[in-house]
């Protein structure tokens, strides 16, 4: 049974705009902040210790070139899967690696990938998981997510509390740069991203697969833990740093959700909410 009738649903455009910064909609702290970008010129980097050492060994064949810091030795297991992945191997001072990752947080280990390592997955795909899962199906929904820490953030738990798909519109959403796989602590492997047009359409078309869709918002009418949220296969969606998740989006959830906050502060971060909210999924399904 359904958590309320469903009303036709309208296509309608959905019109982006950068995320306000002085609200904290949605239960999740408005944080958003400005990054130092990469050139374009590296849109195929990678960057951090994890990450690079997950594709050297999940998958070597997608790395051109690595590109190491002097100052760092390598042990014996590194010098293994560097040799055996046949990449090109570049040298580089420390300051030489910030001003091509774009941040400072690098650890000494960038490489370069082939471009589809770090593709949006298509649409399409979103189908298949749901035949492949059935019930077990999980997808998180990001709705406009700009800042690059969050998003490695949530994709990291996404990775580590099994969700299948990483949905995101593919306006207004932000690429995968340097910092996103340093953030991301090697989850980019998996699960996939797959960039949507018109989020809400997707949305709908999930329901129409049988996927329930939870919104995450302060406003919530049920807390979560008194929501059942693993009967079925199921997405949860959470909305950008300051503005919270649309209206447009928040209108196709079969429920709202809120994270009940018993301290002083008014919010979560959003890749907090996302890893609360994945384990509480968990922890129902384990039981």
């Amino acid at each position: 049974m359904r958590l309320k009738t469903r009303a036709k649903f309208k296509p309608s455009s959905v019109k982006g705009g950068k995320p306000s910064v002085s609200s904290a909609k949605n239960g999740i702290h408005a944080d958003f902040k400005p990054r130092v970008k990469p050139s374009p010129r590296y849109d195929d980097l990678i960057a951090g210790l994890h990450t690079v050492h997950a594709v050297l060994q999940q998958a070597p064949e997608t790395i051109k070139q690595l590109l190491i810091s002097a100052k760092i030795t390598l042990t014996d297991d590194e010098e293994r899967l560097i040799a055996a992945s046949g990449a090109e191997v570049t040298r580089l001072e420390m300051e030489a690696l910030t001003k091509l990752t774009g941040f400072m947080q690098h650890q000494g280990w960038a490489a370069r990938v082939r471009r589809q390592l770090l593709a949006f997955h298509p649409e399409t795909e979103l189908a298949q998981i749901v035949a492949a899962r059935g019930q077990d199906a999980l997808f998180l929904v990001l709705d406009q997510v700009q800042d690059p820490h969050n998003l490695g953030a949530c994709w990291r738990s996404a990775n580590a509390f099994g969700v299948d798909a990483i949905i995101v519109p593919k306006d207004h959403t932000c690429p995968v740069t340097p910092v996103v796989t340093k953030a991301s602590a090697g989850a980019l492997l998996t699960p996939p991203i797959v960039a949507v047009t018109n989020l809400a359409r997707c949305l709908q078309q999930l329901k129409k697969l049988n996927v329930w869709v939870y919104g995450f918002d302060e406003r919530g009418a049920s807390a979560l833990g008194t929501v059942k949220l693993a009967a079925g296969p199921t997405a949860l969606v959470f909305g950008s740093e300051g503005s919270g998740i649309r209206q447009l989006v928040l209108k196709q959830c079969d429920a709202r959700v809120r994270i009940p906050m018993l301290g002083s502060v008014p919010c979560l971060n959003v890749s907090v909410a996302v890893s609360v909210s994945l384990y509480a999924v968990q922890q129902q399904r384990d039981h």
